[in-house]
């Protein structure tokens, strides 16, 4: 019985050891994420004050829309 309890307080322990260093872990995570987050939402407000400049021929529209398309298709 007092090898067990042993191996259980040690079992514990060991437990509540890992427990802090996942804690800790989460909140760097936390921490990066938030600053992802903050960079984007400041790169999206950035983006929205800029003006909207589209080509006015039909072709040259359509040789954007298929360039910004491809440039998409790359990013995955």
């Amino acid at each position: 019985l007092k090898s067990y309890r042993e191996t259980t307080e040690k079992e514990i322990s060991t437990l509540l050891v890992e427990r802090k260093i996942a804690s800790t872990n989460l909140e760097i995570l936390r921490s990066h994420y938030d600053a992802l987050v903050g960079r984007r939402s400041q790169a999206a407000i950035e983006l929205s004050r800029q003006p909207i400049q589209l080509p006015n021929e039909k072709d040259e529209l359509e040789h954007l829309t298929l360039k910004l398309y491809e440039e998409n298709l790359s990013f995955r």
